[in-house]
């Protein structure tokens, strides 16, 4: 079997995420953004062409019917499976609940990545969930929603604490910092 490739992770997404949408745009829009901010930032990364199935691929375990074991039965590495984990929400009643979760789970998972026993796509995951956030943040920007820019504006150092690792970009976290005043501003 040969190694799937961004575009087999491209298409995957696409057939998973059907007709969902983000706002008022097809899915695939803020797939495609995360995916552009990936390759922008990350595009010299040894680790590319996972990175960028991780940026496509990002929701779809969260999001769609796929589970864990179907990525592995399409022939994506562990590192990508584990990536994809590492942005998937913890299941919860209500945002705050999964939130507060799925932010313990990944700074645990970060930790122990740090300590030289975590999981190889952890770091990937940690850098496609910051891209992720900042199209999201992006996104609420461009649409001025204050509700969802008040969100993102309480949850916003309690993300930067649970995914703070030194393998970020630091434009990307820039960014992330300006985005939040900007959110904030809206809020």
């Amino acid at each position: 079997m040969t190694k799937p490739t961004i575009a087999d992770a491209h298409a995957l997404a696409i057939e998973a995420h059907g007709a969902q949408t983000y706002g008022s745009a097809p899915y695939a829009t803020h797939l495609a953004e995360v995916a552009a901010i990936v390759d922008a930032h990350l595009g010299e990364h040894e680790d590319h062409r996972t990175l960028m199935q991780a940026a496509w691929l990002h929701d779809t375990l969260e999001d769609t019917p796929l589970e864990a074991s179907d990525l592995r039965e399409a022939g994506f590495c562990d590192r990508l499976v584990a990536a994809v984990r590492f942005c998937s929400d913890v299941p919860g009643p209500d945002r705050a609940t999964r939130k507060r979760a799925t932010y313990r789970k990944m700074r645990l998972a970060l930790n122990a990545t740090m300590m030289g026993e975590g999981k190889a796509g952890t770091r990937l995951g940690a850098m496609v969930k910051l891209a992720d956030r900042v199209a999201n943040l992006r996104a609420t920007v461009r649409s001025e929603q204050a509700r969802l820019a008040q969100t993102y504006a309480h949850e916003a150092e309690v993300f930067r604490l649970a995914i703070l690792c030194p393998w970020l970009p630091a434009p990307l976290l820039t960014e992330y910092d300006t985005l939040i005043e900007r959110v904030r501003a809206l809020g």
